[in-house]
């Protein structure tokens, strides 16, 4: 399998309009998309597109010729929808497009008189301007002027005939296309000419190594090529994607696995002969979510703990705000005679003092892409279809993460550092929904240093852990022993993988699970072993009521719920609430989420 690259360089007639999401000057009603350089752009995922249905028409219009690709290689190449039953795992192609397909910054024009053209419609009984149907469009180009775009498509290959063709269709596709972009009806975007040059994609060597072999873990920082999107939980019925602001550790990892498959193609074990150890070691290794930094920053963020309180700096009249930590009060209490303030009750400037201490500083801007599918057979939008993916923008900022060798053998970690760095050289790519790859990875000669340090770790036999990552918990009765918390101050998140089921329904095969989020804190009683007990994670003391139909209580109604809450579940429900008689938590950590362990060696209320 080798990588090619396709550069495609399309002569359209103008105008050419690509409409993009709100308004680039005050009167205009349709703007035109441009890249972040602001030059007239075609999205990627509009080449796709054409080509696709091009295909399509080719093999209806000339039946029986074998050399056009069939169905199965256009969704093996383009991607296709999350079959049914696959937990809407995604179908993606072995073809990858540039984000943007744009004009050369020589063939822009800058007149002002030619900026925007304007369309009405005319009534037809009085032959006049309809009221209210002018219409002003953003317009570049000179009417009738050709103009260039360029892009490129990358694909693994078998060899270089399967390439060959794979460039014939490309362009054969492409050529069979009429028009591109939208108002292709009254003469947009006129396809005259389709160039296709192709050549493998050289391999990127791997610096040389700058990580010391006897370290158990060590940085990375990723700059990315464009908006991403890792979206957040989100109603099932819902068009619209909101992205985390960090890149999850699985889609780093995941990314890297398709790296180890030596292709896209492949859907075996992981077994590539020139990263032996990267494959031997894969599920041992450990990536951290990535959190963002300013471009020179090299300081990585934390989650601001849910022990902070907002409350009054001094006790003058109209004190201003300030942070206190009250991780290590036994009771509820006033700071300076004043009731403070939890997360749940502040403000959005309250929430900035937080992440601005623990690291975030100003938070990556936000864009909004809309997409849509069209109907091949009359070029129009498909009701139904529309869908919007609210993306985090990478200009200015990069994201650190860690990378956790400690469950390497020690003899070993060398090798699998410098297979890591080889690996990591040729980049990323294919994060998140909008497909994203890195233009840069640098890899740091340790762990970046946390923006709010730890403490000694044990302090009079407790320590106060701080999630950085979402923690799973499960039932105790499914094995394992557990051991009593302090106290905890969690917020949780009810998940039920597979489809949900009203109350009145007979329960299905599925399993309520219980999430504690990032921030959440937990007081640990270390009862022997020193500070390395610390690596065990202890139990949680916190639950959550049991829901509208539970496994383990069955089907209740909403009366029934509200008395579950308050202690009628079975015992055995990992939602059940404790037991005056129960010596453990009902659930347990059953992966090691990403921690930050604060000792109680500060005073009981502290300002931060």
């Amino acid at each position: 399998m080798r990588e090619f690259q396709f550069d495609v360089r399309l002569t359209l007639r103008a105008p050419v309009l690509s409409q993009a999401s709100g308004a680039r000057a005050y009167g205009v009603d349709t703007a035109g998309l441009r890249d972040s350089s602001n030059l007239p752009a075609l999205p990627g995922s509009l080449i796709r597109g054409n080509l696709r249905h091009a295909w399509k028409a080719l093999r209806e219009n000339f039946p029986g010729r074998n050399e056009i690709p069939s169905e199965d290689e256009t969704k093996a190449w383009f991607g296709a929808e999350s079959e049914t039953g696959t937990d809407d795992e995604p179908c993606r192609g072995w073809a990858r497009f540039a984000e943007y397909w744009t004009v050369d910054k020589r063939t822009v024009e800058q007149r002002k008189d030619k900026g925007v053209r304007h369309r009405i419609e005319r009534n037809q009984e009085k032959g006049a301007v309809e009221s209210g149907s002018l219409q002003v469009i953003e317009s570049p180009f000179s009417t009738g002027e050709s103009v260039v775009y360029s892009g490129w498509i990358r694909a693994w290959c078998r060899d270089a005939a399967e390439a060959d063709r794979l460039a014939q269709w490309i362009r054969k596709g492409l050529e069979y296309v009429p028009a591109l972009g939208a108002l292709k009806g009254a003469g947009f975007g006129r396809v005259l000419k389709v160039e296709v040059s192709h050549q493998p994609v050289p391999s990127s060597p791997g610096a040389a190594s700058s990580v010391d072999p006897k370290v158990t873990a060590f940085g990375i920082v990723l700059t990315l090529d464009r908006p991403f999107c890792f979206a957040r939980s989100h109603p099932p019925d819902s068009n619209r994607y909101e992205s985390e602001d960090f890149i999850p550790g699985g889609a780093s990892k995941g990314a890297i696995a398709r790296r180890l498959r030596q292709s896209a193609r492949d859907t075996g074990p992981l077994d590539h002969p020139a990263f032996p150890l990267l494959c031997q070691y894969f599920d041992v290794l450990r990536f951290t979510h990535a959190f963002p930094a300013m471009a020179a920053n090299t300081v990585r963020p934390v989650m601001p703990p849910l022990s902070l309180m907002i409350g009054p700096k001094d006790a003058t009249p109209d004190p201003p705000d300030n942070l206190y930590d009250v991780a290590l009060r036994d009771g509820p209490g006033l700071i300076h005679n004043r009731a403070p303030a939890f997360s749940m009750d502040w403000k959005d400037k309250h929430f900035g003092m937080a992440y601005e201490k623990c690291g975030w500083g100003k938070p990556p801007e936000r864009c909004l892409i809309i997409r849509t599918e069209i109907n091949p057979k009359t070029g129009t939008a498909f009701k139904n279809k529309l869908f919007a993916t609210e993306c985090v923008t990478p200009d200015g900022h990069r994201w650190l993460a860690n990378v956790d060798l400690s469950k390497v053998a020690e003899n070993d970690r060398k090798q699998i550092i410098e297979e890591l760095e080889k690996l990591l050289a040729a980049g990323l790519d294919r994060l998140g929904k909008t497909e994203a790859e890195t233009k840069k990875i640098e890899i740091l000669p340790g762990c970046p240093a946390p923006a709010l340090h730890s403490y000694p770790l044990i302090h009079n036999g407790l320590a106060v852990v701080t999630l950085q990552s979402a923690a799973r918990l499960s039932c105790p009765t499914r094995g394992g022993s557990c051991r009593p918390m302090t106290r905890s101050v969690c917020l949780k998140h009810i998940k039920m993988p597979g489809r949900s089921f009203p109350a009145t329904a007979k329960p299905i095969t599925a399993w309520n699970w219980c999430a504690s989020l990032p921030g959440s804190n937990w007081w640990a009683a270390i009862t022997s072993g020193g500070a390395s007990s610390t690596t065990k994670l202890p139990t949680i003391r916190r639950y959550s009521p049991c829901p509208a139909a539970c496994l383990y209580c069955g089907p209740s109604t909403n009366r029934q719920r509200k008395r579950n809450s308050r202690g009628g579940c079975k015992a055995a429900c990992p939602s059940s609430p404790p037991r005056r008689e129960a010596k453990t938590g009902a659930g347990r950590l059953i992966w090691p989420p990403m921690v930050t362990v604060r000792s109680p060696s500060i005073s009981s209320c502290t300002g931060i």
